[in-house]
């Protein structure tokens, strides 16, 4: 059970249609895309249930999402409470304006309460022999100021694939629930195998192969579209690793 869990967390608005409606027809989000992206041409590579029970030791280490999707600053996560965030919930904590640093080492752990698929964390000192090349610059991270998302249910942060993020462990008595919606610019797929859903503007199947809108909720033919994109982002994602799961 656990492990379909760590499955149907990811990408469950291709067997949900009352969530895939919520995410493409909702203007305020296109809205919202379009900004963050700074193009009319939108897609959803991904949206992932982020949750963490109460009580529950739990906790994301200093990341960035650009690190294993590989999109780096063409892509942006919208995170969607669907419950009280408070500072004891354990939110989102961003180091402001980290995004201008661009892409740092990244190492991996085998940390379980670490949510993150391979436990990765970016190391206060990196490695200069590290490629991409770590210079001077990326050393100063841990003195950048943090900021905190404290939402109330409805609300939204919002967040580029390069900003360095985490969150703590939930010590409240009410479950952290949230929906990490990942936007792409829809001319980033080129020379990829990803499957991503239309959100707004144009998006052609020669950047991206578009997923089917579901009309069913854990229908057959749902279930078929949701396992193949599955399969290709687990492809991208645990390239060159022996997991071939998530948390």
């Amino acid at each position: 059970q656990q492990q379909k869990w760590s499955d149907y967390r990811f990408k469950s608005h291709l067997f949900l249609p009352w969530l895939h409606d919520m995410l493409v027809k909702n203007e305020r989000l296109k809205d919202a895309a379009r900004a963050l992206l700074a193009t009319d041409d939108v897609v959803i590579w991904s949206t992932d249930w982020c949750v963490k029970p109460r009580s529950s030791q739990h906790y994301f280490t200093w990341h960035q999402d650009s690190t294993y999707s590989k999109f780096g600053d063409e892509g942006a996560t919208l995170w969607l409470a669907f419950s009280h965030v408070r500072r004891t919930s354990g939110p989102l904590l961003f180091r402001r304006s980290s995004h201008l640093l661009g892409q740092l080492q990244h190492m991996e752990s085998e940390d379980e309460s670490n949510l993150l698929a391979f436990g990765q964390y970016i190391p206060e000192f990196p490695d200069p022999k590290h490629k991409p090349d770590c210079t001077d610059r990326t050393n100063n991270w841990t003195s950048m100021e943090i900021v905190p998302a404290e939402l109330q249910p409805g609300q939204a942060s919002a967040h580029n694939f390069l900003t360095i993020h985490s969150s703590a462990a939930n010590s409240d008595d009410a479950d952290r629930v949230g929906l990490a919606v990942r936007i792409v610019r829809a001319s980033a797929g080129i020379g990829r195998n990803d499957r991503v859903t239309h959100l707004c503007g144009s998006a052609s199947a020669q950047t991206f192969e578009i997923e089917a809108a579901p009309t069913t909720e854990f229908g057959s033919r749902e279930l078929q579209e949701w396992e193949l994109s599955m399969e290709r982002e687990k492809q991208m994602y645990f390239e060159d690793h022996e997991r071939s799961n998530y948390k």
